[in-house]
């Protein structure tokens, strides 16, 4: 503290003794500069590596395996059965005319050329209204005779009754007698079908026969067959026979040979046909089985299996790897700077300092 007064005491005559002074300064400073900087890089770089690798594996392995099986079964079995069977053979003739009838001469559902063909020249419905019988000085069927006979007024054709003896050509014989014959086979060949046929009721018999027909009449080919067939019998026949006056006919009487239609009895080659009893010779029969069995069975099974499996299993692995790759690797690289600096620094100032003084 006593230092600090004796400082200001020091300073304190100074103080009071200074003179004041004024000062003044002015001055210019220019400076510009310019620069310029180039720069060139040229990089080259090149890498290449070779690699190879190599694995070599080895693996042992031992296996021992111990199985023990040992199996019980008792089974107990007691069957109780008891069956009955039965076979009839039905005889499908009539089925197959009534079938044949129906389909084509009353209800005109067949179908193809058999349809055609058969719905024309009806071979069963019209067998006595158009069996040929003369009349006048040629041969027509019975019905249009008779209708020729009422339109004339007399019933009688000849008033000197003569026999006309039979021509084998004749159009209105030949096709009465062609239709029955190709009847016989159409009518055979539909029962050959139908008794290949298993059933096991008689209504599977009818829906049989309905079936048969129908895939005849869907393959023409058949038809035409059979009806070549029937051509070629008539053609081979050269028979003679006389036929009946209207005013005579009391029943069927023709005898020719091949065929012939006697009473009610239609003949082709000898052979009984389009009859119940007999068609073109054969009886055709499909056989109508049906079985009836109930069976009962008890089983009592027991069965006990043991089973022991030791299985021991040892495995090495040895693996080996190998591996080399080279790798070379260039780098080149280039580079310039050029640089390029110019400063021009100009100034300029004055400076007064003024300092008054006093006594």
């Amino acid at each position: 503290m006593r230092y600090l007064i004796l400082t200001l005491a020091l300073l304190l005559p100074a103080i009071a003794r200074a003179d004041a002074s004024v000062n003044s300064d002015a001055g210019r400073n220019i400076e510009s500069g310019q620069s310029s900087t180039i720069k060139r890089d040229k990089s080259l770089s090149t890498d290449k590596s070779n690699g190879r690798k190599a694995t070599d594996s080895t693996s042992r392995e031992n296996s021992t395996e111990t199985s023990s099986n040992r199996s019980k079964s008792t089974k107990t079995s007691q069957t109780s059965a008891s069956s009955s069977s039965a076979s009839v053979d039905v005889n499908i003739n009539g089925l197959l005319l009534r079938e044949f009838t129906a389909r084509y001469e009353r209800d005109g559902g067949g179908g193809g050329k058999a349809g055609e063909y058969f719905g024309i020249c009806k071979p069963l419905t019209h067998a006595l209204s158009d069996y040929p019988v003369i009349f006048g000085e040629g041969i027509v069927g019975r019905r249009e005779a008779q209708e020729q006979a009422l339109r004339q007024g007399f019933t009688t054709t000849w008033a000197n009754p003569l026999s006309v003896r039979f021509q084998h050509n004749d159009p209105t014989f030949s096709r009465y007698v062609q239709c029955r014959i190709t009847a016989s086979y159409w009518v055979a060949e539909a029962g050959k079908r139908a008794a290949n046929a298993k059933v096991n009721t008689e209504d599977e018999v009818s829906r049989r026969i309905v079936k048969v027909f129908a895939e005849m009449d869907a393959d023409d080919y058949v038809f035409q067959t059979l009806r070549q067939r029937a051509r070629d019998l008539w053609r081979q026949e050269t028979c003679s026979l006389q036929l009946q006056q209207l005013s005579e006919f009391k029943s069927p009487d023709m005898q020719c040979g091949i065929f012939s239609f006697i009473g009610d009895t239609f003949t082709v080659e000898n052979r009984t046909t389009l009859s119940e009893s007999s068609i073109d010779g054969h009886s055709y029969k499909i056989a109508v089985s049906s079985s009836a069995g109930d069976a009962v069975a008890v089983d009592d099974t027991y069965s006990s299996d043991d089973k022991v499996s030791l299985t021991n299993k040892d495995g090495v692995s040895i693996e080996r790897f190998k591996e080399s790759k080279k790798t070379a690797s260039m780098n080149k690289s280039r580079s310039t700077d050029n640089n390029t600096s110019s400063k021009l620094n100009r100034s300029s100032g004055n400076n007064m300092n003024s300092t008054p003084t006093k006594d």
